[in-house]
Order: C-alpha cells, then sequence, then structure tokens
C-alpha cells in the first residue's frame, strides 16, 4: 500500500517513475512466492498506482503493467517447477487438494481431512497428485453444483466471523493453566474488537459511495444504495454474521467502481484485499487465519472511519477527510 501510493505521488525522471512501478512489481513477486493468491492483487493494486483523475485509461494499463512485471520476475520460478516437477506451476502445486477440500460437506466450509478420491489413491507424484485432485474435484462440482454452492456461507462464515486464534492455541498448550473459561473470553474479546474495526471501516468507506447530486432526490441512486447497503453491514457487524457485513459492505463499495481507484488508495486497498478473501476462500474453503493478514487495513480503513464520527461529531463536514 505505501508503494501505491509512493507511485501515484511520484513525477520525477523517467527512471525514477519506471522504478517506483518496478518496486510495486518486485513487492507482489514476493507476495506471490509467499501467499500465491496476492497474484489477485497485483493487477488491482497496480490500477490504484496509475489512476488519476486526467488519466481515464491510466488504472487498466497500470493493472496489466503491474501484472505482466509480476509474472516475468516470476518466470524463473515457474522454470524451475517445469524442470523439476514435471509440471509448470506457477509458484506451487495445491490448488487441486484445496479445492477438493472444499467440495466436501463434512468440513461444513473449513479444512478437513481430504477424502481421496479412487482414481488417486495410486497416484504418488506430487504435481499429478493434485492435477488429479483437480479433476475429481470439478467432476462433483459438476456433477451437484448446488451441493458445492451450499458450502459458500459455510466458508465465509468461518473465515469472518471469528478470525482470532491465540485462545486455541494457549488453551492446547496448556489447558490447566489456561482454561476453556479463558479461551471464551479472549475469544469474545477478539471477536468483539474485529467487528469494531469492520464496523468503523464501513463508516470510514460511506464517502466513497455518496455519489454526486442528481436531481430533486439528492444523490444518485447507487449513492442511495450504496450508502443503504454500508448502513446495513455497519449493523450486522455487530451481530454474529459478519461474513454477511463484508458481502453486505463489498455490495455497497462495488456499485461505485470508478471510486475505487480514484478516491483515496488505502480505501480502495481494504477494498480489493477483502474481496480477495471473499473470492479466494469461498471457492475453496475457509478459516479465520486467511482474515488476519487483512487487519492493518482495516484497522487504517477504521482510523479513518473513526475520524469522521468525531468530525460529524463536532459538526465538521466529512468531506474534509482525505488520505
Amino acid at each position: 500500500t505505501l508503494l501505491v501510493l509512493r507511485v501515484r505521488e511520484r513525477h520525477c525522471s523517467r527512471w525514477s517513475w519506471f522504478g517506483w512501478r518496478l518496486a510495486l512489481a518486485v513487492c507482489f513477486a514476493v507476495s506471490v512466492l509467499v501467499r500465491p493468491q496476492c497474484l489477485l492483487l497485483a493487477p488491482l493494486f497496480g490500477a490504484l498506482a496509475w489512476a488519476g483523475p486526467r488519466r481515464p485509461r491510466a488504472p487498466l494499463v497500470g493493472g496489466l503493467v503491474t501484472l505482466g512485471l509480476c509474472l516475468a520476475l516470476l518466470s524463473p520460478w515457474t522454470y524451475r517447477n517445469c524442470e523439476r516437477m514435471g509440471d509448470c506451476a506457477l509458484v506451487s502445486v495445491n490448488g487441486g487438494w484445496n479445492l477438493l477440500i472444499g467440495t466436501q460437506a463434512a468440513g461444513r466450509g473449513a479444512w478437513s481431512p481430504i477424502d481421496v478420491p479412487p482414481a488417486c489413491r495410486a497416484v504418488f507424484d506430487e504435481a499429478a497428485k493434485d492435477r488429479c485432485f483437480m479433476m475429481a474435484a470439478r467432476e462433483r462440482i459438476v456433477a451437484d453444483p448446488v451441493s458445492w454452492i451450499r458450502l459458500l456461507p459455510a466458508k465465509l462464515a468461518v473465515t469472518f466471523d471469528y478470525s482470532g486464534a491465540p485462545g486455541w492455541y494457549l488453551h492446547e498448550a496448556n489447558p490447566t493453566l489456561f482454561t476453556a473459561r479463558h479461551k471464551w473470553w479472549l475469544g469474545a474479546i477478539e471477536t468483539a474488537y474485529e467487528r469494531l474495526l469492520l464496523m468503523l471501516a464501513w463508516f470510514g468507506l460511506l464517502p466513497l459511495v455518496a455519489g454526486t447530486r442528481a436531481g430533486p432526490w439528492g444523490a444518485s441512486l447507487r449513492g442511495r444504495l450504496g450508502r443503504g447497503a454500508l448502513y446495513g453491514a455497519i449493523l450486522l457487524a455487530a451481530t454474529p454474521y459478519g461474513w454477511l457485513s463484508v458481502l453486505l459492505g463489498l455490495a455497497g463499495v462495488a456499485l461505485r467502481p470508478a471510486a475505487l481507484v480514484r478516491r483515496p488508495v488505502l480505501l480502495g486497498a481494504f477494498f480489493f484485499a477483502l474481496l480477495s478473501v471473499a473470492f479466494v476462500h469461498g471457492v475453496f474453503f475457509g478459516a479465520g487465519r486467511y482474515f488476519l493478514p487483512l487487519f492493518p487495513l482495516i484497522a487504517t480503513a477504521a482510523a479513518l472511519g473513526g475520524a469522521r464520527t468525531l468530525l460529524l461529531l463536532r459538526g465538521a463536514k466529512s468531506s474534509n477527510i482525505s488520505v
């Protein structure tokens, strides 16, 4: 996010202009090696970095350039996979495993021991086994897509309803010293803190979806719908259904996609990062630990929302806030 801010602000020599954009691609290439789903964010953050009020096509160009540079930087590792594994996987070969896990009703949307299909039991090569699992997962989804879709709420729930795991680890390490009651209280405190941040983050995104004034009814229809969705997301964040808050908030902001790349970078980064997690773990399987890396961005958006709240309470105009 800091590199995106730097790229957007940089107006120097040609080499400096290229250098900061290359640095952004390098950052994402390293991130993809650690967490492959970061590849989805490379074009989105590239679009944020290149956006400008007088450059309507720049976000598309920036997204494609950033993605292209990222893939070029990853190509040596992909070549290594071709040579050593017999499979030209971009980074790793666990997509088939994860997709198959996400089709198992026994997991209830979360990880569960894999039920190895008969066709894959005699396959031992890592890449070949992953391909076999991928084919088996696709066959299950095509044969019964309704059952797979029904798992979507459960996958999102285990990802967004409760993100922390310290209490679980502490209890497993020493159940006598850190009892089940202690684990419950720590989990309750963590959940309350996380939901408060999420509520403030949605409140901080309200100016993003307000839209322009249009006719006697004030804001545009999309602006009114977006605000309504975000108010609903704020209310749902205070309930046990955090995943519904996430979906409603994403839907509200998505009503004004152009504003995402032209308004404050931190708000766009928060939205795109949250969207990528919801998409990936809605398709595969969910867990609270996948939501945890987003909390620095959520906390930043929450700070904007908190500042806006204070200004409103003091009678100031929220339009004075800018990042």
